[in-house]
């Protein structure tokens, strides 16, 4: 079972999505690669597993690329 994202994390996602896209589309392949390295790292250190008994939580998705928490 897996938390839910805020939605300053869906849009974080979302716009990290689009950094790769726009690297790729531009043929710039060590952008692109950087954008998905740090964009794995984000995922990484954001997706935990989360505690089934409360799948509305969204504790664990608020650390932003920086290390700053959301809402902090």
């Amino acid at each position: 079972m897996r938390r839910q994202p805020t939605s300053e994390v869906v849009r974080m996602i979302a716009d990290q999505h689009t950094e790769i896209t726009d690297a790729i589309e531009a043929g710039d392949g060590p952008l692109a690669r950087k954008r998905m390295e740090d964009h794995l790292q984000y995922l990484r250190s954001n997706y935990q597993p989360g505690d089934s008994s409360d799948l509305a939580s969204t504790d664990g998705f608020d650390v932003l690329p920086d290390g700053t928490r959301v809402g902090a």
